[in-house]
C-alpha cells in the first residue's frame, strides 16, 4: 500500500521525536498522540523552531482519545489540521477523512461490526430471544442496530498479494464503539 501512495515511514519509536528528523528529511505527516505533538511542539521552540513553519502538512493522532479542545489546542499550535485514527498494536484500523465527522472503516481491509456485549449477561438479548420491537438485528448474528453502544469486533482482510505481520479474525478490540451508519461513503 505503501508503494503505492508514494509513502515513506520513518519509525520512530522513541518518546522523544528527534528534531533531526523534522530538520533533514522534512516530513509532511506526522502519526502520534496528542500528547507527543504538543511535547514535540514545546521541544521545537526551545530549539528556536516554529511549528508553524515545518515541513508538516498534518498531524494524525492515535494511541489514546482526545476532545475537541485538544484537537483545537494542538491544530493552532502547529497550523495544520489533525485528523483522529483508531487503532490497536496490531495496527491502525480506521482513520478520519478530511471533514473530521468520525472515523470510517476501510471496508477493502478491515471488516468491523459492533457486537452487543450483553448476550452473556442479559437474558433478554440473547439470539433466542429476539423480538421485532429489540435493538438486535440478529438476521446472521447478534450485531447491533446502528446508533447502539456494544463490543467491536474486527476481521483483517487481504489478498493473495497482500503482506500482514498479523491476521485478525474476529478480533476482540475489547474497545466500545457505536455505528453511525452502515451506508457506503462515496470516494470522489
Amino acid at each position: 500500500m505503501q508503494k503505492k501512495l508514494k509513502i515513506t515511514t520513518i519509525p520512530e519509536g522513541k518518546c522523544t521525536f528527534p528534531i533531526r528528523i523534522l530538520k533533514n528529511y522534512k516530513p509532511t505527516s506526522i502519526v502520534g498522540s496528542i500528547f507527543k505533538f504538543l511535547r514535540l511542539a514545546e521541544r521545537m521552540k526551545e530549539n528556536k523552531l516554529d511549528p508553524q513553519e515545518s515541513s508538516i502538512k498534518r498531524l494524525i493522532a492515535g494511541g489514546e482519545s482526545f476532545s475537541e479542545e485538544s484537537r483545537e489546542y494542538i491544530e493552532e499550535i502547529w497550523g495544520v489540521d489533525v485528523y483522529n485514527t483508531y487503532g490497536s498494536t496490531e495496527g491502525t484500523m480506521c482513520g478520519e477523512c478530511t471533514e473530521k465527522k468520525g472515523i470510517h472503516v476501510p471496508e477493502d481491509l478491515i471488516h468491523l461490526d459492533i457486537y452487543n456485549s450483553n448476550t452473556e449477561t442479559d437474558p433478554n438479548m440473547r439470539l433466542e430471544n429476539n423480538t421485532p420491537d429489540s435493538n438486535l438485528d440478529c438476521s446472521e448474528s447478534c450485531f447491533l442496530k446502528d446508533g447502539k453502544e456494544g463490543k467491536m469486533i474486527l476481521t483483517t482482510l487481504l489478498s493473495k498479494e497482500d503482506k500482514a505481520g498479523t491476521l485478525l479474525i474476529n478480533y476482540d478490540t475489547d474497545d466500545s464503539s457505536s455505528v453511525i451508519t452502515r451506508k457506503k461513503m462515496r470516494l470522489w
